[in-house]
């Protein structure tokens, strides 16, 4: 098993099941040209319960194999407050762009 992690950012501001969606359908292009015989994918997120736990993304997952040609399974786990391996990565990047951001105004004179 081999472990690649992928960040989403993006100007999208909701996150509905059709964003989880749209999201998936990038991840899995990038994650097929990265990863050859790519046969599962498993799928990690906290418990919060409008983003990942109610019917659409219960069919999204129903309906993986079909939409996308991988079997998937999808864990949850009980949200932990910044303490997963997804917080940590999160928080690096939410600091990166911080930073950039500053660098930008301090640049630009903005």
């Amino acid at each position: 098993m081999k472990i690649h992690n992928f960040v989403v950012i993006s100007d999208y501001l909701s996150h509905d099941s059709m964003a989880v969606y749209t999201f998936q359908h990038r991840l899995i292009q990038a994650l097929k040209s990265v990863v050859s015989g790519l046969k599962k994918i498993y799928y990690f997120s906290d418990g919060c319960s409008s983003q990942y736990k109610n019917k659409q993304n219960s069919l999204n997952l129903r309906m993986h194999f079909e939409d996308f040609g991988i079997i998937a399974e999808w864990q949850f786990f009980a949200s932990c407050h910044g303490k997963g391996p997804c917080d940590g990565l999160g928080g690096t990047i939410k600091r990166e762009a911080a930073s950039e951001s500053l660098r930008r105004v301090r640049r630009d004179g903005i």
